[in-house]
């Protein structure tokens, strides 16, 4: 017997060919005569594994090859494929054995860490569409990001100025190799608790003529017009406003409108 080989008789040529010297038998030589022996490799099978490094996680369906020749190498090189997310990293090479259990390339990846992620700050309105939505501030581009990591919308809140944070597109996402799908969207809405004040002036000296008022659950950019806080003072007349209209900030000391009277 010849490990990994199957006989296939004796012949009288060197490259075995013909028909067999034994006949499938016995044989008995009348003379002296040189016999060739006829030995052919078997075929085995060899299994190829996609594996994480470390973990040893599945990433792809292993490869079985049943018919490879005893005795060939293979190098793991040879059988390295793509896949999402991650970097070959390293393979082991066989050399054909009749113990299949034997025959078995790990082909080990890694995971990308060149990706990244976008978020975008948007004023929230009332339809599904994103292409009209105000921006309130510059999207903001996370890179050098390992695939399948977790980003959390939570954490990417920021604070701006008269707004509210509303929603989000969603809560989570998980790091993909297309940076199109790495995009989470926070929704802000204006506030609508701010206030402003009028004041009502002796024009001449700059005197106070009435209680100054102050409105309330004021939106954010609201504008507000002086003339409609025109009112009657007794024993004076309407002369002008310091501004024709102002828009309602954070600051409430920004958000002043006053009006000037003349005594009668």
């Amino acid at each position: 017997t010849r490990t990994g080989y199957t006989f296939g008789g004796w012949f009288t040529t060197a490259e075995c060919t013909g028909n067999r010297a034994d006949n499938n038998g016995t044989y008995t030589p009348s003379q002296g005569i040189t016999l060739y022996a006829k030995w052919t490799a078997n075929k085995y099978a060899y299994t190829v594994n996609y594996l994480e490094k470390d973990t040893n996680r599945v990433l792809h369906t292993a490869k079985v090859d049943r018919n490879k020749t005893y005795g060939t190498q293979v190098l793991g090189t040879s059988e390295k494929i793509e896949i999402d997310g991650f970097y070959y990293k390293s393979s082991n090479d066989i050399t054909i054995t009749e113990i299949e259990a034997n025959n078995i390339i790990n082909i080990y990846y890694e995971k990308r860490h060149d990706l990244s992620y976008i978020i975008k700050y948007l004023e929230k309105d009332n339809d599904e569409d994103d292409s009209n939505n105000r921006i309130l501030h510059e999207s903001k581009q996370v890179d050098n990001m390992t695939f399948e990591d977790i980003v959390r919308a939570e954490d990417e809140y920021i604070d701006i100025d008269g707004f509210y944070h509303h929603s989000n597109s969603r809560e989570e996402m998980s790091i993909t190799t297309d940076i199109n799908k790495n995009i989470i969207t926070i929704y802000y809405e204006k506030r609508h608790d701010l206030s402003y004040l009028v004041n009502y002036i002796d024009k001449d000296f700059n005197e106070v003529i009435h209680e100054q008022k102050r409105v309330d659950n004021i939106t954010f950019e609201d504008i507000i017009i002086s003339e409609d806080e025109i009112i009657d003072i007794v024993g004076y007349d309407y002369d002008s406003v310091e501004k024709e209209s102002i828009q309602i900030t954070t600051d409430i000391n920004k958000n002043i409108i006053t009006i000037y009277y003349e005594k009668r």
